[in-house]
């Protein structure tokens, strides 16, 4: 694998911008805790920069013409028509909240019309994502993308934990001993799940050995931090996660190679997990939510069902297709975004949100069943946009400040490859081989000779 950095030789002034500014917003997202409170509105400027970039795209005669598919339009005019959607939605809101007064906190403190706050955040990262519509993405940035992520990820807990007053993430077993002191198990520590998902598709696929033995490092010491904060979504979503590429992927000659970073990655677990909790005495809540089935499952677990079951009882017949109101929940009711949005918008429009993950979710799930082995990059974009899906049971990715980027740069890759032509079963002869991206054929990996 050449230098990541080879990915910007070749592209074009506004493919190399979109590209630097991306990851220049994954970084800083890894610190959102640290840096929100001095620059309240990085978000924004990133939004509008992409906003100009698709501006500048959409009138540059050298625009991405291939690979246009109605898979994709389709995708992309459902992500767009909803924002439309929720600004009509807003002229009838009456303001009432289903839970009682708003408990405002520090996200939408300053706001003076909570209806902008939920537009906001609907419209944040719609930008980013058309302009990889228009630009696409190849093999080997999407390999850049994952490696950031995942890179980035150890700096993040450290910092994070530092604001828990944890100085060092040698010493995270505190927080099993503590049962979370105040870990945010519902938003920060599922935002962690998506960087290893990024850190699994890189040692899936043929890197050096010296960034291999990184990325294991990194993936293995976010499993432990989310294991050890409880989250038990996050648990549930790395089993998921390891399943699935076992199952999809990993065959024939392969299989050995996955295997060795396997037990690698499960040796380098144990060594770390039974370093950083030596000398602590774990918790009666984190030994109960992870010594049996049954403590996994129930109790919080049957709260939020019935949270959710009387979210929906909340409604009267109308409201469950026109809805109570886009600001009837800021940060209260049930911890699950379709009952959460079906209660501000009704049903239909509901749908009508999760329909470009709906969309890029199938596509990939089509691919996959058509080509029964070496999937890496179909499984891998399945699960970077099933990410959105399977946390929308548990919290609301798409609103929660770390979340909510992973969630859209799903999408993103998935209309950046679908742009590029990678998700077609043409492209399966390049993953069989496991390509390095120095290999790929040129039309692959510099797609501005295809211009």
């Amino acid at each position: 694998m050449k230098s990541p950095f080879a990915v910007f030789q070749g592209r074009n002034a506004l493919d190399t911008i979109g590209l630097f500014a991306l990851l220049l917003l994954i970084m800083a997202n890894a610190f959102h805790y640290n840096i929100y409170l001095d620059f309240r509105y990085y978000r924004e400027i990133f939004g509008l920069l992409f906003l100009c970039l698709d501006i500048l795209y959409f009138f540059s005669p050298k625009k991405h013409s291939g690979n246009g598919t109605s898979q994709l339009t389709k995708a992309l005019k459902y992500l767009l028509v909803f924002p439309v959607m929720l600004a009509l939605w807003s002229l009838f809101d009456p303001e009432i909240p289903l839970y009682g007064d708003y408990e405002i906190n520090p996200i939408s403190a300053g706001e003076q019309d909570l209806r902008l706050y939920v537009l906001r955040n609907a419209l944040l990262y719609i930008p980013m994502v058309v302009y990889f519509y228009f630009r696409g993405l190849n093999l080997q940035e999407l390999r850049l993308i994952a490696l950031i992520a995942i890179l980035i990820s150890l700096f993040s807990i450290n910092s994070y934990l530092q604001n828990r007053n944890i100085n060092s993430i040698t010493k995270i077993g505190l927080i099993a001993e503590e049962s979370g002191i105040s870990i945010d198990y519902n938003t920060y520590v599922p935002y962690l799940t998506f960087l290893i998902l990024c850190g699994i598709f890189l040692i899936s696929s043929k890197i050096g050995k010296v960034v291999r033995f990184i990325v294991i490092i990194c993936i293995a010491i976010n499993i432990i931090f989310c294991f050890l904060s409880t989250s038990r979504q996050s648990v549930l979503f790395i089993i998921l996660t390891v399943g699935t590429f076992y199952y999809f992927s990993y065959k024939g000659k392969r299989s050995k190679g996955m295997l060795l970073n396997s037990l690698l990655l499960a040796v380098i677990c144990i060594i770390f997990y039974l370093n950083v909790t030596k000398g602590y005495v774990l918790s009666d809540n984190f030994l109960n939510r992870f010594s049996s089935v049954n403590g996994f499952v129930t109790d919080e677990s049957s709260k939020r069902v019935n949270a959710a079951r009387e979210g929906f009882l909340l409604l009267n017949p109308v409201e469950w297709f026109t809805g109570a109101g886009l600001t009837c929940v800021i940060n209260s009711g049930p911890h699950n975004d379709y009952v959460r949005w079906t209660q501000r918008v009704g049903i239909p429009l509901m749908i009508l949100g999760f329909m470009p993950f709906l969309i890029a979710f199938s596509t990939c799930f089509s691919l996959i069943r058509m080509n029964r082995s070496n999937n890496t990059l179909f499984v891998f974009l399945i699960l970077a946009i099933g990410f959105t899906l399977f946390h929308s049971f548990f919290c609301y990715p798409r609103e929660e400040a770390n979340q909510s980027l992973v969630s859209f740069l799903g999408l993103s890759m998935w209309f950046g490859a679908y742009r590029e032509g990678l998700l077609k079963p043409s492209f399966k002869s390049h993953l069989i081989k496991s390509t390095p991206a120095e290999e790929l054929p040129a039309t692959i990996n510099n797609p501005v000779s295809q211009q």
